[in-house]
């Protein structure tokens, strides 16, 4: 009996050793994305941009890549940070990325910053702060309009991302603040909350973070987009995707969004469902991608295409469609955020709208904030005398 209990117990232990080797691995394989290999002939592309010089660092550890449609002007631009658990990874890992946002008309920014475990937390967004500052003050330069910049990252850049969008100090280093970041998108981040991941972590994922955040629970805090989200500031919305049945980055995930909510902020959360830590962020770009539809919507909404453009689809045999196209007029009229937005638009979608009106508040309720929802009912309220 004891040796069947020791048996269970050592079983036990290498599961959970695996899995936490596991995640660690995953972590470090999110750097390895596949170069740009698409047609050149549309593109204006400026490589290996310095944007600080660091003593004893190669150039190119502080340097990124620009693919700009040519003569373009007033472009949106997106700046992308790799992953590759603060230790690996390459600017040049774009997958499909480059051909996507130039076809939306963006100007696609990938930026290098330097890596464990010869630097560690702060020294990692120190470096996304001043390449975002440098494109943010020659925008011009490569035709972007510097008032629509985004910030988006893969699983440690996705942390990153989220520090940049959450720690208001980095920025204001360089005389900037966090309105400069009209957007967020965070493709399967699972560190948003340093001490958090420590505290449950097994050996080999602690290490993995210690290695970029040393053992010191201060710093381990001040790298933490969770914990800077919970001071009220204007913070850019964030659109956070994560694979749907990765434990770690859903719980991360979420909590982050609570965190921006609970703080004035807007947030949503969108489960990938068959994706892998890799495919969510190889894939991105592919026509009929389902991350890459929100990823579109999210910037329509807050690049200014707000509009419900599709007419309600009212189930067979409703009997208060006034209502439902009061609701919708209502909306209309209100200043809502762009998430608040992209969600209740997707409820007048085909297919998706409750089957009564009552129903449609009830799923507005958990969409608007309370400020919002208040004022969708006392509007309603007053059009029904």
């Amino acid at each position: 009996m004891i040796v069947k209990l020791r048996i269970a117990v050592f079983s036990i232990s290498i599961a959970l050793i695996a899995a936490s080797s596991l995640e660690a691995q995953t972590e470090r394989n999110s750097g390895n994305g596949r170069e740009f290999q698409g047609d050149e002939a549309n593109l204006r592309i400026v490589k290996d941009v310095v944007y600080a010089e660091r003593e004893g660092f190669d150039p190119k550890l502080t340097s990124y890549d620009v693919y700009a449609p040519k003569e373009i002007t007033g472009a949106p631009v997106m700046i992308f940070i790799h992953g590759g658990a603060w230790a690996i990874g390459d600017k040049r890992g774009v997958d499909k990325k480059v051909e996507y946002f130039t076809g939306l008309g963006f100007v696609f920014v990938t930026i290098n910053y330097r890596l464990s475990p010869a630097i560690v937390h702060p020294e990692h967004i120190i470096d996304v702060a001043a390449a975002i500052a440098h494109v943010y003050k020659h925008a011009e330069d490569y035709g972007c309009d510097k008032e629509k910049l985004f910030v988006m990252g893969h699983s440690a850049g996705a942390h990153l991302a989220a520090l940049i969008s959450t720690d208001e100090s980095r920025l204001a280093e360089h005389d900037l603040e966090l309105g400069i970041i009209r957007g967020t998108i965070l493709l399967d981040g699972a560190g948003y909350d340093i001490p958090e991941r420590i505290a449950r972590g097994n050996q080999v994922s602690v290490n993995m973070y210690q290695t970029a955040f040393t053992d010191d629970p201060l710093v381990w805090e001040d790298a933490s987009p969770q914990i800077h989200a919970k001071e009220e500031r204007d913070y850019p919305p964030h659109l956070i995707i994560h694979v749907a049945n990765r434990a770690e980055s859903r719980e991360q995930s979420e909590a982050l969004a609570d965190a921006l909510i609970s703080s004035g902020g807007s947030a949503y959360v969108l489960p990938a469902a068959g994706k892998t830590h890799e495919t969510v962020n190889r894939e991105l770009g592919l026509e009929n991608d389902v991350p890459t539809k929100a990823l579109g919507e999210f910037l329509r909404c807050i690049l200014g295409d707000e509009e419900f453009d599709v007419e309600p689809f009212v189930p067979e045999g409703m009997d208060d469609l006034e209502k439902i196209e009061s609701i919708k007029q209502i909306l209309l009229s209100m200043d809502l955020g762009p998430l608040e937005t992209m969600r209740a638009r997707a409820l007048f979608l085909r297919g998706n709208t409750p089957a009564s009106a009552d129903a449609l508040l009830e799923s507005l309720r958990g969409i608007l904030t309370q400020a919002h929802y208040r004022e969708l009912i006392e509007k309603l309220e007053n059009e029904n005398g």
